[in-house]
Formats: C-alpha cells, structure tokens, sequence
C-alpha cells in the first residue's frame, strides 16, 4: 500500500529547491494530477460510531445512508429516512464510511 503525502509540505519543500520555475510547476502539477489513496473500509467499531456524531455512514443492512447520532451516555443511534434506529452494541449490523465495493 501507498503512503500519504502532506501535499502542502511537499510544495513549501520544492519552492526552496534549485528546480527552475517551469520544472518547479510541471513537477506540482504531475503531483497534483497523481490519485490520492483510499482509505480502508473495514466496518466501523462502536467507539469509531460514537465519535461521528452527524457524520454520514453507510448501513449494510439497510443497504442506505445514514446520519450518526451519538448520545452523551454512549448510546449510538443511526438516523435514516425510514427513521431513527439503536445501533447493536455487539456490532452484528455493520457500518461503514462508504458502501463497501459493489453494494450501493
């Protein structure tokens, strides 16, 4: 697997090279135009859940996107259109960041 690169470090670090202006610009554009790495998506854990409060997931069992809704005592609730439902401590529904290949 790839590693992440901080695309603005990386432009402050080339300005300061002896690179002239024209190969400091083609080298920031290939950079530019290179595809960014996509993150795992393995199923997320109750304590991953319980800090995306109002973010959006994707329910595998409703096979639909969803809103976090993250109470004060811990409780994990999943809001989606057909309404608002707990979400199982023992993690047998799982939720994802985005559809998992093939399933939306």
């Amino acid at each position: 697997m790839g590693r992440a690169i901080d695309l603005d470090a990386l432009k402050k670090y080339i300005k300061k090279t002896d690179l002239t202006a024209v190969e400091r610009g083609a080298l920031l554009q290939a950079i530019s135009n290179m595809p960014t790495l996509t993150p795992q998506n393995e199923p997320l854990t109750l304590e991953q859940l319980r800090e995306m409060d109002g973010q959006p997931v994707w329910d595998s069992s409703l096979r639909c996107w969803g809103i976090v809704k993250s109470e004060k005592d811990g409780d994990v609730f999943l809001q989606t259109k057909s309404g608002e439902f707990g979400l199982d401590p023992l993690g047998r529904v799982k939720i994802y960041r985005r559809p998992p290949e093939g399933e939306a």
